[in-house]
């Protein structure tokens, strides 16, 4: 089995028993010859730890793959159809999950079916899931959202020249990367090789806001950190000039998917 549902869901360390770990199901649901199970499914990640996700499987298929958020603009996705779980219900000391059922493995019917499944013993497992914590190293899910579509994936974009160097120089393979995740979380990354390791320094994050249909960096970003500092030729780069030079793989530019709120300094 794949264990990809909820990757945030980690953990519960317990002494190590010299047995191999098993699959078990928390939460069974049949309905009309169909069967939903919530798994237990537990990895060893190291001698004496043990890693705990919880995985829907329909079937037995394995339902989604991560927890990948949900859009900040989900009019985006028209095809999609969206079933919300009493949102209100939810609280800050929960993760929001959003299921998404792919219809590259799921017909259509097999959705309804799902549903139908999942919302049999809803309250079954919306009450497992609360208790499924993790209280050194996260915090217990939700289920918010049920999704048919195809999870959202991350963006990312690169510059068209560095303008950040660390303090192993200008020419230790040099990477330089902003992320924006499905729900509006961005980063911003720099990366280089020194000392046989590479090092990769989160220079920057935040959460993107909407707008009108679209979204927006909250505030302009201060890069300050001991092992960064600009590439003397790139001092007179100003941050308009710098932004504008993202684009991803195929050269959609990083501004065509958010605003920048540029200083006029």
């Amino acid at each position: 089995m794949k264990p990809v549902v909820f990757p945030l869901l980690v953990a519960i360390s317990y002494l190590f028993c010299g047995c191999q770990p098993e699959d078990h199901a928390l939460v069974v649901s049949t309905y009309d010859g169909h069967t939903l199970q919530l798994i237990d499914h537990t990895t060893v990640r190291s001698i004496g730890e043990r890693n705990h996700q919880a995985v829907l499987v329909f079937d037995g298929k394995t339902v989604s793959d991560y927890n990948a958020g949900f859009p900040l603009l989900p009019e985006q996705y028209p095809n999609w159809i969206i079933r919300n779980y009493d949102l209100e219900l939810s609280s800050p000391d929960q993760t929001p999950w959003t299921v998404y059922v792919s219809p590259k493995v799921f017909s259509r019917a097999e959705f309804d079916q799902f549903i139908a499944c999942f919302e049999a013993k809803w309250n079954d497992i919306d009450s497992t899931l609360t208790h499924f914590s993790t209280p050194t190293i996260g915090k217990p899910g939700r289920i918010e959202r049920v999704v048919y579509g195809e999870a959202p994936k991350p963006l990312v974009f690169r510059p068209s020249r560095l303008r950040y160097q660390t303090v192993y120089g200008p020419n230790a393979d040099p990477e330089e990367i902003f992320i924006i995740q499905p729900d509006g979380t961005w980063s911003f990354q720099i990366a280089s090789n020194g000392d046989g390791s590479r090092f990769v320094a989160n220079a920057a994050n935040g959460m993107l806001m909407a707008n009108n249909g679209e979204l927006w960096l909250e505030k302009p970003f201060v890069i300050d950190h001991p092992m960064l500092s600009i590439r003397p030729d790139m001092i007179d780069l100003s941050d308009s000039a710098y932004f504008r030079s993202f684009a991803d793989s195929t050269g959609k530019p990083l501004l065509s998917i958010m605003k920048y709120p540029f200083t006029t300094n």
